[in-house]
């Protein structure tokens, strides 16, 4: 496996078993060259839709998205509209939006290639 990170703040050495470690502007590197991305990232102005339309198009088709930082920080309906279109392989997601609409409108995610992992602690 090999693994790659972005940071604002790159340690001045890279860890033993990570191939690279770039600054914020390298994401889109990271997005292209991905097989699974980890979003892990505070919710902050800054970072609230910080995976949007542009970022889920330079994916893989079959890269996997998994959020376990907070729901805003990945735009809800570019995020629907990737994963529905197959544009993305699939999400797993550890956190939700506050908007429930996807209920009230019948596109439960279960129609999607989406996993959602249960809350312990």
């Amino acid at each position: 496996m090999r693994v790659v990170a972005v940071d604002a703040r790159p340690p001045a050495v890279t860890p033993p078993g990570v191939a690279w470690i770039g600054t914020d502007d390298q994401l889109p590197r990271l997005l292209a060259e991905s097989d699974f991305v980890v979003v892990a990232v505070p919710l902050l102005p800054a970072t609230r839709n910080m995976i949007g339309v542009k970022e889920l198009s330079l994916m893989k088709s079959d890269a996997v998205l998994i959020n376990i930082a907070r729901g805003p920080i990945v735009d809800e309906v570019p995020f629907w509209a990737a994963l529905q279109g197959e544009k993305i392989g699939g999400a797993v997601l550890d956190v939700w939006w506050n908007d429930f609409s996807w209920f009230q409108n019948g596109t439960w995610p279960s129609t999607y290639n989406f996993s959602s992992l249960p809350n312990f602690g």
